[in-house]
């Protein structure tokens, strides 16, 4: 008797062709935290251009090297492209039938159509790492769709990355007039929302009144946290209330990404925490 192993769909298209994905999954920096990246998951389901899917379990790769693969597609490496700098990569697992890979691929054509190595017809998208302007990795760790920022002492994440500081906007509690600021170095064009702390004493600076929102809609006549129009706030911190800092998650709105606030004094600041990425379909 024959057996079919990975038979094909009774339809290629999206609409019955199974997600890729991959359960406990994990993405940091590898060996040479600079280049390498390590990815570990317990399953992996693979798809072709054609609708066929593989599975793979306990999957391991800690050689996927940002700095080969930089002229042709290679095997954990890159699709071809050089890795630049100040740039989001994007991180695929990949698959020829025999033996699992990763590729990373950058933003041409939203990242979300790496040039496979020869012989590979199976990949899955599994999260996004950036380079500094030096085209060093920071440093992050990934669970599942959900990466943070790593701290580590004397790298380029020794401290957590600002976004913005100082007077920003026009502080109300009746009636603020938020600005926006870019996250777009802070989050990949992937992410559906936004970790973000905020301060209001930041590098001991004369203390803020801060309000920090997913767009400068919430700001307005009336739509402070104290006016007539009953608006509540993600985030309202009141200098003299004795809280250093809170944290808080914003769905991205915006394309390139923004996120809006207000601050009344140079203490006022928002620092990058992580982001949940919306095309990665891992728990």
């Amino acid at each position: 008797s024959f057996h079919l192993f990975n038979p094909p769909i009774q339809s290629a298209s999206g609409n019955i062709a199974p997600l890729c994905g991959a359960s406990g999954l994990k993405i940091v920096n590898g060996s040479s935290p600079n280049s390498i990246i390590a990815i570990t998951a317990s399953q992996v389901n693979l798809l072709s251009s054609g609708g066929l899917n593989i599975n793979r379990n306990n999957v391991s790769i800690t050689t996927l090297n940002i700095t080969t693969g930089t002229s042709t597609s290679t095997v954990n490496g890159m699709d071809g492209e050089a890795p630049g700098t100040s740039a989001w990569i994007y991180i695929w697992l990949i698959d020829n039938g025999a033996a699992t890979g990763a590729l990373t691929s950058l933003a041409a054509g939203n990242g979300l159509a790496p040039v496979l190595p020869s012989g590979y017809i199976y990949k899955c998208y599994v999260g996004a790492v950036s380079v500094d302007g030096s085209g060093n990795l920071y440093r992050t760790i990934q669970r599942g769709n959900r990466t943070q920022w790593q701290l580590v002492a004397g790298t380029n994440t020794a401290t957590s990355l600002n976004i913005a500081s100082g007077v920003a906007g026009t502080f109300s509690t009746t009636s603020p007039a938020l600005a926006s600021v870019s996250v777009a170095s802070f989050v990949p064009p992937t992410a559906r929302s936004i970790q973000v702390m905020v301060g209001w004493a930041w590098k001991n600076s004369t203390g803020a009144n801060v309000l920090v929102a997913p767009s400068t809609a919430w700001g307005g006549t009336n739509n402070g946290p104290r006016g007539s129009g009953g608006n509540l706030f993600p985030v309202f911190m009141p200098g003299t209330a004795g809280i250093n800092y809170v944290t808080a998650d914003l769905m991205i709105e915006a394309s390139p990404a923004t996120i809006a606030w207000a601050s009344d004094a140079a203490g006022g600041a928002i620092n990058a925490l992580g982001w949940t990425d919306g095309v990665v379909n891992a728990p």
